[in-house]
């Protein structure tokens, strides 16, 4: 379909251009894997080296891949983390971290990168290109010069100047001439109306290489808002065909190749349509092991497919109803047509404000202050994983997310509207509003929660008692509660913290503090040099893909966050609150083809 789409936009002037695929060969690799296999099998292999991969854990379960393995003489698994083939295999090696070796790569329009170490290794390790020559030669030549000698047509000074840009100039891909072949586009749907599977990468473990950091675990899946678990997506109709609710058991069936897992609803899915995502159901790894189901071998099976509904239930952790703010949420994530905003580019300001009895501004030099971009944000979380790497926030595990315990500072709020079949999803980053006002400063017994001068609702942890008043009168719902040393649990390194956030110890409250310390920082730069404050970036503005969120002075009115909160579409959460948030949004605006929206 896509395919379909590219060909009609080939009008003279345009910027699409074909390029010829830079991972050639895919469907030749999977049959070479298979016939591999095979010789395995038939004991026509003695040597076995594997390069970064996990075949024991990823083969299709008609291919027998530990079966095999058996068979071969000598085994060699290289990966960064132990995995399953390693602990089969009969040599299990350490690889360095692609950040601490030399290699070369290709980015999606084909130019060549040079991949330089960040850092000399921390431990003892090989270099896969090191140890590919070394099966040919006694003595093989290190990482650095095997990629110099691969670049060899590259003189000196060409070299140097790759090194310095990063990018081989003169390396991306021709543009080639291609025609569309004319053909009905597969709708996606089992033969004879039966159900279909898909198996799909988990957006935040991918395919397991990530499944050993808690960090991923425990971040809400985008739509689902699940955390440590990969249950099978189905439609809601689907569900209530087989008689399903959220975390019952089926058994899921390709042939002769089945599966037992619990079940998530998810609205807008096709209704014959099985969604699987991968990653999970490793056996090894502290953090991996055990988390999820292990759906590959599923893949490699042939036949109908099957769902049934078998005995038992499981508790999955999903954050979907966690710190809810309203039951109606259109005011919250506030939207409209451009049809409604070409006529009135104001239809989503409120109408009127609020009667207040005072109004204290803080005073400072600097108003610090931050606008969401509604129109922009996608929902990925790379804010709150930039978020918890910024500002040492612990995981917390499945059984303390089930208590709604989770330590998120920034979540991202996920709204469904219309009907369960085909519903429009709206994303919503959620942190401390910094209100000017903030009603839980009103309420802390031991000001452990003040404001100061330029804003900024600080808290002082080593005035916090946990009374909690502070959570309990947010409007926002966006602090946390440390209930135990969840830091402390986590038997992290301590030169992997970020020296310059306190950890905190249990039993104090947690949130968004703006990246205090990085103001912090700008601000003493600015008295070094004798001159106004400069632009502060915080970790979620920085992390962000798609540049939804703009931080900085309010006081500048040069500034753009300045610029971005005089739009027509920016408007406050709960505004009727007189919190006064520096926290804005900017409102959703869609473009939809009226013949699919109903003609709205």
């Amino acid at each position: 379909m896509v395919a379909a789409i590219n060909d009609r936009l080939k009008a003279p002037g345009n910027t699409l251009h074909w390029i010829a695929p830079v991972e050639r060969g895919a469907g030749e690799n999977a049959t070479s894997f298979e016939t591999l296999v095979e010789d395995m099998h038939g004991g026509h292999v003695d040597t076995l080296v594997m390069l970064d991969t996990n075949p024991l854990y990823a083969a299709a379960a008609h291919l027998q891949f530990g079966a095999a393995l058996k068979r071969v003489a000598e085994s060699v698994c290289l990966s960064i983390l132990p995995n399953e083939t390693g602990s089969a295999s009969r040599w299990a090696m350490p690889m360095r971290h692609p950040w601490e070796d030399w290699s070369d790569i290709r980015g999606h329009e084909g130019s060549a990168a040079i991949q330089q170490p960040l850092a000399a290794p921390l431990f003892a390790g090989a270099s896969p290109h090191e140890i590919v020559e070394s099966l040919w030669l006694a003595d093989p030549s290190s990482s650095m010069e095997l990629v110099r000698s691969t670049w060899a047509s590259l003189d000196e000074a060409r070299w140097q100047e790759s090194l310095a840009r990063g990018v081989v100039e003169g390396s991306a891909a021709p543009s080639e001439s291609i025609s569309f072949r004319e053909a009905a586009p597969p709708d996606g749907r089992a033969a004879g109306g039966g159900l279909a599977l898909l198996c799909r990468p988990d957006p935040h473990v991918w395919d397991g290489r990530f499944a050993n950091n808690p960090w991923l675990q425990e971040l809400p899946r985008p739509l689902s808002k699940l955390t440590w678990d990969n249950p099978l997506l189905i439609s809601p109709a689907l569900a209530a065909a087989k008689r399903l609710k959220n975390g019952e058991q089926v058994r899921l069936a390709v042939g002769a190749v089945s599966v037992v897992a619990p079940v998530w609803i998810l609205p807008g899915q096709a209704d014959a349509t099985i969604v699987a995502l991968l990653g999970f159901g490793r056996r090894v790894g502290e953090v991996a092991a055990n988390a999820g189901w292990n759906f590959f071998p599923l893949m490699g099976g042939t036949g109908e497919v099957t769902l049934d509904k078998v005995a038992g239930s499981t508790a999955l952790a999903s954050t979907e109803h966690h710190s809810l703010l309203v039951e109606d949420a259109h005011d919250i994530v506030r939207h409209g047509l451009l049809a409604q905003f070409a006529r009135d580019p104001h239809f989503l300001a409120p109408r009127g404000e609020a009667a207040e009895i005072y109004r204290r501004r803080p005073p400072g030099p600097a108003a610090w202050a931050m606008s969401i971009d509604l129109n922009a944000c996608i929902g990925c979380n790379a804010c709150s994983v930039a978020c918890q790497s910024e500002n040492n926030i612990p995981t917390v595990g499945k059984e303390a997310v089930l208590a709604q315990r989770e330590m998120h500072w920034l979540r991202i709020d996920r709204y469904f509207e219309g009907t369960v079949d085909a519903p429009q999803v709206h994303f919503q980053p959620m942190l401390c509003m910094h209100c000017e006002q903030a009603p839980c400063e009103t309420v802390c017994p031991v000001g452990a929660t003040v404001h100061d001068a330029e804003g900024l609702n600080v808290m002082v942890y080593n005035r916090c008692i946990g009374t909690r008043f502070c959570s309990n009168n947010c409007p926002y719902k966006v602090r946390r509660f440390n209930y135990f040393p969840f830091a402390q649990q986590e038997r992290r390194a301590p030169e992997s913290r970020n020296p310059d956030v306190t950890v905190r110890a249990r039993g104090v409250m947690e949130k968004c503090t703006f990246c205090i310390q990085r103001i912090a920082t700008a601000r003493a730069d600015a008295d070094r040099d004798n001159r106004p404050v400069g632009e502060v970036r915080t970790a979620c503005q920085e992390a962000c893909p798609t540049q939804a969120i703009t931080f900085g002075n309010l006081a500048d009115p040069g500034s753009e966050v300045a610029e971005r909160k005089q739009s027509a579409l920016s408007y406050a959460l709960l505004a009727e609150q007189n919190t006064h948030p520096r926290v804005t949004y900017e409102a959703r605006i869609r473009n939809p083809n009226p013949a699919l929206e109903g003609g709205s």
